[in-house]
């Protein structure tokens, strides 16, 4: 009983610290694509910690951004019957779909300069947006 408490304590301790890395290596590269034309900006969103950070117009602008999650699941059935010689043969199928959306939010300072962002990350994996700056110029956002 003693050795099983102490193989189940284990296990968590491992799954906690991979969960822990996993959130730490959750970084995007973000590109920012400015809508008049002109010099593009870069950087990183990383989910773990809720940083992003881009590099324009040769400044650093930081900030954390604040995420509202969304799941959807959708179930599908079907059912029928297939002639087969002077018989009919049922037919059934069923499909299931599941995905996420993250919507997020994000203020970058970078000394009296503000950029403000509105982000869609779909599935952990890419996603776009439109940040807008203090002189209110607008770039549309690849992450990646």
């Amino acid at each position: 009983m003693k050795v099983m408490f102490h193989k189940t304590m284990l296990i968590r301790k491992v799954a906690v610290v991979y969960g822990l890395l996993a959130l730490s290596a959750c970084s995007h590269t973000v590109t920012l694509f400015p809508r008049g034309g002109g010099e593009t900006g870069s950087g990183t969103l990383n989910d773990g910690t809720r940083e992003i950070q881009v590099q324009l117009k040769g400044k650093q602008y930081t900030g954390k951004f604040v995420r509202n999650q969304t799941y959807g699941f959708g179930l599908g059935q079907s059912f029928g019957a297939t002639p087969t010689g002077l018989a009919m043969k049922p037919g059934f199928g069923t499909a299931v779909t599941m995905g996420s959306s993250n919507q997020a939010t994000a203020v970058l300072v970078s000394g009296t300069e503000v950029l403000r962002c509105d982000l869609v990350v779909v599935n952990a994996s890419d996603g776009s947006g439109i940040c807008t700056d203090s002189n209110n110029l607008a770039y549309d956002v690849v992450i990646r």
